[in-house]
């Protein structure tokens, strides 16, 4: 930055030449100070927030890696909880059906009796029938023979 004067300081015996320049000099080495020394408060105060956000960053980076392991340790839970959820549905999956296949073997049994027993009583009614008639006929013909004789 330079500055120029234009003043005639000739007139004036408390200045000379160069002690205007050594005060411009000096006005513009304090300037320049000054703004130095905001630049290095400016830095040191974004090196303070760098720094507290590095602190932050840290320990958002610890919450995720602990919440990634609960996150990991849940889902393998999840996962056993599951698997024993299927061996149990599994498990009574294979007692209904089962129980179901007692109940069919049941029915059809119970239909195999009722069958073997409705025939059991068409045969004895057959025969009751067969007896009857034979006892019939042998009594006639007891009768019929007593009464020739």
């Amino acid at each position: 930055m330079y500055l120029f004067v234009h003043a005639d300081f000739s007139d004036c015996p408390k200045f000379s030449i160069f002690s205007v320049y050594v005060y411009i000099c000096h006005h513009r080495d304090t300037k320049k100070e000054s703004n130095l020394a905001k630049a290095r408060a400016a830095l040191d105060s974004e090196a303070t927030e760098r720094e507290r956000l590095q602190v932050k960053l840290s320990k958002l980076k610890i919450d995720f890696d602990e919440l990634e392991a609960r996150k990991s340790h849940h889902i393998q839970i999840l996962k056993g909880e599951l698997e024993f959820e299927k061996k149990l549905h599994s498990a009574d999956l294979r007692m209904v059906q089962s129980q179901h296949e007692s109940r069919m073997v049941e029915l059809e049994a119970g239909q195999k009796v009722k069958d073997l027993e409705e025939a059991l009583s068409t045969e004895r009614e057959r025969t009751q029938n067969k007896e009857e008639r034979s006892f019939y006929s042998f009594r006639t013909y007891h009768n019929v023979c007593s009464h020739s004789n």
